[in-house]
């Protein structure tokens, strides 16, 4: 059998997207509360992470940076919602559902302060999991025939904390069991 720092994973395909909320206590992934979220639009779901940037600084008598100071990239997860219910619309971009009609929703009249964990499941590879992002939420589309209206979720990777102000890893990559 290999050794874990020499395996190989390929990571393709989503088999499920859960979310819930972060636990602030620990900083890791909640242990419960996790719901399965689905109708992910196909190839919309996709994680990048930013390259470094550096600041460099620079003394006027000489051409070279005298010093600098790197910079780690953002990581962002993007997916789109492919028939979001209002459940759907209240859970990733904020407001609430009409109680007098339970089918309305009543988008927020300012930005909301939105966070998630995420947990990614590929049909195969990696399960990732991003114990705390920040969620911005916006609808897309639905004027023509060809394009249906879909709920886009932007979340940017944050690093979790536990109540002692610890800083705990924003990304766990876990290799798939045979």
């Amino acid at each position: 059998m290999a050794d874990a720092s020499t395996t190989k994973v390929f990571t393709i395909g989503l088999s499920s997207l859960k979310a819930g909320e972060p636990n602030n206590t620990t900083g890791e992934m909640p242990s419960s509360g996790m719901a399965q979220h689905g109708n992910v639009y196909r190839d919309t779901l996709d994680m990048t992470t930013e390259d470094p940037t550096t600041e460099e600084y620079y003394e006027e008598e000489i051409d070279l940076p005298v010093a600098s100071m790197p910079e780690a990239g953002k990581t962002t997860l993007t997916f789109e919602i492919l028939r979001p219910s209002v459940a759907d619309l209240v859970f990733w971009a904020g407001g609430e559902i009409d109680s007098t009609t339970g089918k309305t929703w009543k988008a927020p009249i300012g930005y909301v302060d939105n966070k998630k964990a995420i947990e990614i499941n590929s049909k195969q590879g990696y399960k990732i999991e991003i114990p705390k992002a920040q969620i911005i939420a916006n609808t897309t589309g639905g004027g023509a025939k060809s394009t249906p209206m879909r709920l886009k979720v932007t979340a940017t990777v944050l690093v979790p904390t536990t109540s002692q102000g610890e800083s705990m890893s924003p990304i766990l990559y876990t290799e798939p069991t045979a």
